[in-house]
């Protein structure tokens, strides 16, 4: 069992019970508490002295002081990265996730733009409008597939990827049956997929030039 006593001396202008309560705030006793190997975990104020908190740790074994210490100089570390208190991690943490889906949805909105400004440059009069992008990811190429659609191709085939590693694929239409078209690319290039009559998915082992030549 090891025992440890902690002196906490406060700045100029900070009350001990302030501090204490900011711990209190930011549930700090009760995680240390809970972790594996803690007997004690306590805060005292002082009767005789109105500038400082004592802490009493009480841990198992020096495998648990030594977890409990790691976990400390994590929070510490992750506190400098994000220029916040050690006691205001959680709230830094999660305005970086919120900060973090803004950023999100505004590169959306800005693929979204980027995808209707290609979906214009692109040729819809042929009888089947084939797309090559190693860019597209998600649903990026359904989206691109849609669009072009919408402005009257007939059968759209979009391919994300590359020569080397392969291509996914989605292949739409709103007047045909686009299943016969997935399933001579999956039979000649070891493709995997499929789908309902106006629209397949997939991917596929070949070239750009081979797969072209198919369709």
């Amino acid at each position: 069992m090891i025992q440890l006593h902690v002196t906490y001396t406060m700045k100029p202008g900070i009350h001990p019970k302030a501090f204490f309560d900011a711990l209190n705030a930011a549930n700090i006793p009760s995680l240390c508490r809970h972790e594996k190997g803690n007997i004690r975990y306590s805060y005292y104020l002082p009767a005789d002295n109105d500038n400082q908190l004592f802490l009493l740790e009480i841990w198992k074994n020096n495998d648990a002081l030594t977890d409990h210490q790691q976990k400390e100089e994590s929070v510490k570390k992750i506190s400098a990265l994000l220029c916040a208190k050690d006691t205001e991690v959680a709230e830094a943490v999660e305005k970086l996730k919120e900060e973090q889906l803004d950023l999100k949805n505004q590169v959306s909105a800005l693929k979204q733009k980027l995808l209707a400004y290609q979906a214009k440059e692109i040729d819809v009069t042929p009888e089947l409008v084939k797309v090559f992008d190693s860019e597209l990811s998600g649903n990026e190429l359904r989206e691109l597939m849609n669009i072009l659609l919408e402005r009257g191709a007939k059968i759209c085939a979009i391919f994300a990827g590359n020569d080397e590693e392969g291509y996914r694929y989605v292949i739409g239409s709103h007047s045909e049956d686009v299943r016969v078209i997935s399933k001579k690319l999956n039979e000649a290039f070891q493709g995997r997929g499929g789908g309902k009559p106006q629209m397949v998915q997939g991917s596929l082992k070949g070239t750009a030039k081979n797969i072209s030549e198919i369709l």
